[in-house]
């Protein structure tokens, strides 16, 4: 799984732009193959920056996102930061959840 991830410093008066052009990519999303999921979070700080994450099933299929007009949505949100914006691509080769927790506090 791949984790594509954009945080952005809003210009003065561009957060709600930026909410909306993001929104929108979101929504078209639902139905690409290999988007298993996007989020968008505002965080509460003095930057006031939203982040905005992917979850893509292959460095192949996000690769193809990127090459596509939905992405220049993206880049278009990115244009109206305040500074550049910070991106970043994680790969993630394993994943655990509550079971990893259990067996840890199992043995304390």
């Amino acid at each position: 799984m791949i984790i594509a991830s954009v945080r952005i410093i809003p210009l003065t008066g561009k957060r709600v732009e930026i909410l909306e052009i993001l929104r929108h990519v979101q929504a078209l999303l639902r139905a690409s193959v290999g988007c298993l999921s996007s989020y968008i979070y505002e965080e509460c700080d003095d930057d006031q920056a939203i982040l905005y994450l992917e979850e893509w099933r292959s460095t192949d299929e996000l690769h193809r996102h990127i090459e596509s007009r939905e992405y220049l949505e993206i880049m278009a949100a990115m244009e109206l930061a305040s500074e550049a914006p910070q991106i970043r691509f994680d790969e993630v080769a394993c994943s655990q959840s509550m079971e990893l927790i259990e067996a840890l506090r199992a043995t304390a």
